[in-house]
């Protein structure tokens, strides 16, 4: 089958080729409508009960979003100019669709909306509900009305962040990700030795990449912090499964080329499968995350990943059976010798090789021990970013500006004297705090509505832009601090206790995710080699990343959060597909070879070249995402570049070491 398929390719391949085009010239045309969204629904299902409770909250009161623009003169915000500034920005600003109204001194609101030494004041714009795309069109009206004023101001809010982080990896990322493209065809470039090969193995990744974007278009989805991975990692994919078959290729013994295509794509077919199927089944165990942002990671790079293996071979065999593609011998000719004299090294030294990996597991467990689970948004953006220096200087200069909503019910419906006395006392509590500014009850009035169709009265204090769990924290010492009468109920409401739930569901999909597509990946590798032994050898060279990138993410103070919440599936996905196509030589070794340690050289003369190979030109592909403004990106990027520069060394190191100090291939 596997030489009927080669031939069939082979022969037709430019009408294939041709189809391929026009696929993608297609799936173009959707692709261009993915657009990026953060928003609440990428977090949560339609039926979480928590995401429920919000819209059953929004309807009583509106949106609980808030945009703070603050003017600062020398001479003052209090005096006549200031006064005509700050009334002719809240008249543009609430004349705009989407704000349902604007509040500021000059217009009767509080007093507080003014810093303590009069050069800074705030206009505060109260928001429609609405979804991003709105809020990117109102926000955009916003600064169109601002930049008529011609005054300096400064933006805060959470929608302004959202708007940014968009924005940002709209911007950001396509430039990284042309860099590490660029990157990627340099170093092919001199690893064949023919720029026309190098090209063809990058388009036959981005073919596959530009399907799955297609698909993802046409089903509605944006791409997001967590789905932004999908394009990366089928395009690497594509690029690595075409470089081992190129390369096999271009080692075998002259002939014609088409019958040396031919004998690479027969060659190959079954580790290029096997791979594909085992990271595709990898990221499809993804769909049972609780997130529908990782959810659709897992499926449609699932999809994509599939898609590509028809096309890996198509591009292998117009480049190996070309004049003009064919790999010239010789390319960086130094990786075969570091990848042999490793293997050497993990055989003549076993035992240094074990105890070197034991130490180093201890101490990424112990790197390990101090990460943390948490999800501050505002840290996905550059310190330097304006975003992040708004929010600074409105904090600094007039305080806390978050809203944190608080639902207080009494049994009866009634509001008594007594229940209003404890709000006003709970209120002055409150902003006693630490991170608690202003608050805002039924007794206060202003723009919102304060009491809900139900009877429940809400409850406003503001608190500083923090994570989630300082969040938690902030809410609880609230909740403590309310001293009701009985019969009354207190529960927090609005956005901030979804931004809280955010950080059960991390956890929950790193844990579930992982667990499925750990077991998915090596359960294959276990069937498709037919060899208990052969599957715990993989394991090293798999485990070892993850561990290692779990200690540097402690050891750094990263976190473990809505941004890299995939990472341990994503690099188990990536990892893996040089280990399968290292085993699959070292089991083709070992019906040859009697000596298992003579399996293991064979297969590393066999496999070594390419294996270095890929993982260089993957590392720094993804290295390139260092340079990144967004942090989730950044992050990413060398988090990924981290588990595949050291996967390679294991697979190179100890894996040899584990074969001659084991029986594991031993009969």
């Amino acid at each position: 089958m596997s030489e009927r398929l080669a031939r069939a390719i082979c022969r037709a391949r430019y009408a294939l080729a041709v189809i391929v085009l026009l696929a993608a010239a297609a799936a173009g045309g959707l692709a261009a409508h993915v657009g990026v969204d953060n928003s609440l629904r990428i977090w949560f299902l339609d039926d979480d009960p928590y995401l429920v409770a919000y819209r059953t909250y929004q309807e009583s009161f509106g949106s609980d979003e808030v945009l703070v623009i603050a003017f600062r003169r020398a001479g003052g915000m209090a005096g006549a100019a200031g006064l005509e500034l700050l009334r002719r920005a809240q008249a543009r600003i609430a004349a705009i669709p989407g704000v349902s109204g604007a509040a500021s001194i000059a217009g009767g609101g509080d007093a507080r909306l003014l810093s303590r030494d009069g050069a800074t004041a705030a206009v505060v714009a109260r928001m429609e509900p609405g979804d991003d795309a709105r809020r990117d069109a109102v926000l955009r009206d916003i600064e169109g009305a601002l930049a008529e004023l011609g005054e300096p101001h400064h933006l805060a809010g959470i929608g302004v962040l959202y708007v940014a982080l968009n924005r940002l990896s709209m911007i950001d990322a396509a430039a990284l990700f042309g860099a590490a493209v660029l990157v990627m065809l340099l170093l092919l470039w001199a690893v064949y030795r023919r720029f026309a090969t190098a090209l063809l193995t990058i388009a036959t990744g981005a073919a596959g990449m530009v399907c799955t974007l297609g698909l993802y278009g046409a089903a509605g989805r944006d791409l997001n912090m967590v789905t932004s991975a999908m394009p990366t990692v089928i395009l690497v994919v594509g690029v690595a499964n075409m470089v081992h078959v190129v390369l096999f290729g271009g080692r075998l013994p002259a002939g014609s080329r088409e019958e040396r295509a031919v004998a690479a794509l027969r060659a190959m077919l079954r580790p290029c499968a096997l791979n594909i199927a085992t990271s595709a089944l990898g990221f499809a165990a993804l769909a049972f995350a609780p997130l529908p942002a990782v959810r659709d990671l897992g499926l449609f790079t699932a999809a994509g990943l599939l898609a590509s293996l028809p096309l890996v071979l198509l591009g292998a065999a117009l480049a190996l059976a070309s004049p003009r593609c064919e790999p010239r011998a010789g390319g960086l000719p130094g990786l075969r010798v570091v990848a042999e004299r490793a293997c050497a090294f993990g055989l003549r030294r076993p035992l240094l090789v074990l105890a070197a990996a034991g130490l180093l597991c201890v101490a990424a467990a112990f790197g390990a021990s101090r990460l943390v689970v948490d999800t501050f948004t505002l840290e996905f953006i550059a310190a330097e970013h304006r975003v992040r220096r708004d929010s600074a200087f409105i904090e600094g200069a007039l305080g806390p500006y978050v809203p944190m909503d608080f639902l207080v019910r009494a049994a009866d419906g009634a509001r008594r004297p007594a229940l209003i006395d404890a709000i006003e006392d709970w209120q002055r509590a409150g902003e006693r705090l630490p991170g608690v500014g202003w608050s805002r009850s039924p007794v206060d009035g202003g723009l919102e509505p304060r009491v809900g169709a139900d009877g429940a009265l809400r409850v406003t204090f503001s608190v500083r832009m923090q994570s989630a769990n300082d969040v938690a924290r902030t809410m609880q010492r609230l909740m403590e601090a309310a001293h009701m009468p009985a019969g009354v109920s207190v529960q927090p409401a609005g956005y901030l206790p979804l931004y809280v739930r955010m950080i059960d569901y991390v956890v929950e999909s790193q844990i579930r995710g992982f667990a499925f597509a750990f077991l998915t990946v090596f359960g294959i590798i276990a069937l498709a080699f037919r060899s208990a032994r052969i599957a715990l050898l993989a394991l090293p060279s798999n485990l070892l990343p993850l561990l290692l990138i779990a200690g540097a993410m402690g050891a750094a103070g990263i976190r473990l959060d809505a941004a890299t919440v995939t990472i341990a599936t994503v690099v188990l996905g990536l990892v893996v597909d040089d280990t399968v196509h290292f085993l699959h030589r070292l089991r083709e070794a070992l019906r040859e070879a009697r000596d298992p340690q003579d399996a293991v050289r064979a297969a590393v003369a066999s496999a070594g070249h390419a294996i270095l190979t890929t993982a260089l030109v993957m590392t720094l592909g993804f290295a390139v995402f260092a340079l990144s403004e967004i942090r989730s990106l950044l992050y990413f990027g060398l988090l990924i570049a981290l588990a595949l520069a050291s996967s390679v060394l294991v697979d190179l190191l100890l894996i040899p070491a584990l074969v001659a100090r084991t029986r594991l291939l031993r009969c």
